[in-house]
């Protein structure tokens, strides 16, 4: 059985160096670029003060950007600052692994799904070459981007691996909620991280059901916690952003016809650029055709 597990491990191994390499090829140029734009603002040492606040106030101490409720914003700039420093070539560095990282949870996922070495393997090739995926590594405040690749992916590959033990016996059922337990908390550093993360229990449940080919009722008791947290998170949220005014980005408009053109503009321009489309009024269109 040992022997039948390493056989199995050892036939990642091309695939996974052929990833790791190809990773750090493509973005080996990124190490002599610096800082850029808000990295200079974002890359510091924060103070215990300032991290607290993020839990009861805005993420971004200075609150020039975006409104959010984004407490781990600045406990990971400040945890990797404190660890590393503000050197550009480590950051960037520390970047390629965190991208590499993702990239093989990629890969690793897509293999679960399809049994297939060459699915996962091209699927993660063409992720990293996508033109948003440039910008999340070469920018180095974008470090959240990627984290929060890895913590949706951790997520799902936990809670599949819950999925196909919690049926067994009572040892499976064990490790089926340890694994549970994993997926849960992978979710809620990613919702503490970024907003985006609101989708994500509704993507478990589509993946339960669709893919895994599970009956719906049986995923609404495990599926549980994930939804009420994500209802706290929404209260909480609410009650600290209602109040907020800045200046950037612009207000954002209530008519439909507005809202619908901006984002097909956005979703159009974000396939062929890596910031966007130029705006008179936001360098950055997506900022304001998000979460709102």
């Amino acid at each position: 059985m040992n022997n039948l597990q390493l056989n199995r491990n050892r036939q990642h191994i091309f695939p996974l160096i052929i990833l790791i390499l190809y990773c750090f090829l493509l973005s080996l140029p990124t190490i002599e670029y610096g800082y850029l734009l808000e990295d200079y603002a974002y890359l510091r040492s924060y103070s215990l003060s300032e991290i607290a606040d993020t839990f009861y106030s805005h993420w971004e101490p200075s609150q020039k950007e975006s409104k959010g409720y984004r407490p781990l914003h600045s406990i990971h700039y400040g945890l990797f600052y404190l660890l590393i420093g503000g050197d550009p070539v480590l950051n960037h560095i520390l970047h390629i692994i965190i991208f590499s990282t993702a990239i093989i949870l990629l890969y690793y996922f897509t293999y679960r799904i399809t049994k297939s070495r060459s699915a996962g393997l091209w699927t993660a090739l063409v992720y990293s070459t996508l033109g948003t995926t440039a910008w999340q590594v070469t920018w180095l405040v974008n470090r959240q981007h990627l984290l929060q690749i890895i913590f949706f992916l951790s997520m799902l590959i936990s809670y599949d691996v819950y999925l196909v033990h919690s049926t067994g016996s009572s040892p499976h059922r064990s490790r089926a909620n340890k694994y549970w337990l994993i997926s849960f908390v992978f979710f809620i550093l990613a919702l503490l991280l970024k907003e985006t993360a609101v989708i994500y229990p509704f993507i478990i449940f589509s993946f339960a059901v669709i893919v895994r080919e599970k009956k719906i009722k049986s995923q609404l008791k495990p599926l549980a916690l994930f939804f009420l947290s994500l209802i706290i998170f929404l209260i909480i949220r609410h009650s600290i952003v209602k109040d907020m005014h800045i200046k950037i980005p612009p207000p954002i408009s209530t008519n439909l016809n507005i809202r619908a053109r901006e984002l097909y503009r956005t979703v159009l321009t974000s396939l062929v650029q890596t910031q966007g489309a130029v705006d008179p009024r936001d360098e950055w269109p997506f900022d304001y055709t998000g979460f709102g």
